[in-house]
């Protein structure tokens, strides 16, 4: 499922980052992935994020709707929060605008909790 960096742009963000790519994995295809694409642990050099939440988070990253469909986005909230977990200045931006249309059609009504 792609995610962060990679849905981005996909949910309406304006964010590109070209060369990286971030993905959620279901942890039962975890090791069919290594093995198919020689994936190598490089916390440095990286460009691919995999993400492996557990099995009893995949209700709600994928609905039933798409569970069995291949190549589809993280919720656009999941996505913000991959963003603000870059620590990057440009995706924090994006991770915002991603966030405030939701929070504004929520049952908050976009009130923050300042207010």
């Amino acid at each position: 499922m792609r995610a962060g960096v990679s849905a981005a742009p996909r949910v309406g963000a304006d964010y590109v980052a070209p060369g990286r790519a971030e993905v959620y994995v279901h942890p039962e295809r975890i090791q069919k992935l290594e093995e198919t694409f020689g994936l190598v642990l490089d916390a440095k050099r990286g460009n691919l994020i995999v993400r492996v939440p557990p099995a009893s988070a995949w209700p709600f990253l994928a609905p039933e709707s798409q569970a069995s469909r291949e190549g589809h986005d993280a919720p656009a909230s999941v996505v913000a929060a991959d963003l603000l977990d870059a620590h990057e200045d440009r995706a924090s931006v994006a991770a915002e605008a991603i966030l405030e249309p939701l929070l504004a059609s929520s049952a908050w009504g976009g009130r923050r909790s300042s207010e």
